[in-house]
């Protein structure tokens, strides 16, 4: 047809969608076996590698977040923790370590409001409960 209307993009298949969770989990593995042997720096580019194929992955934008927070800047790592809320919001991991950084930067008001928000989405949840 003639129509001049910009085309949607094709919703990812469940199938495809799968397949790219495997390897983001592979390449997942590999960055956490560099964290243990310190090397953040290829741990990182692994990282963000696993982002790039799937924003929505938690796990590697904690992961990513936390070498931040241990090899970089706390601000920085915030950050990180603030931009992944907004790809993956309501995780309660997200939250709690963010409430952590914020807590350890002094800002009170805004550590309460995250472990709060932590709590609501994983009432009871021990490492939240322990950490407030």
């Amino acid at each position: 047809s003639g129509s001049s209307a910009p085309r949607r993009p094709r919703p990812v298949s469940t199938g495809k969608r799968a397949e790219v969770r495997v390897h983001v989990r592979k390449i997942f593995n590999k960055a956490q076996s560099l964290i243990k042997k310190n090397n953040h720096h290829d741990a990182q580019e692994l990282l963000r590698t696993c982002i790039e194929l799937d924003e929505s992955d938690a796990h590697s934008w904690l992961a990513l977040a936390r070498i931040e927070a241990v090899t970089g800047s706390l601000p920085a790592a915030r950050d990180l923790v603030t931009r992944a809320l907004t790809l993956c919001p309501g995780n309660a991991h997200l939250l709690h370590t963010g409430a952590l950084f914020e807590h350890r930067m002094g800002h009170l008001d805004a550590a309460r409001a995250l472990f709060r928000e932590a709590l609501e989405v994983s009432p009871g949840n021990s490492y939240v409960v322990h950490s407030w």
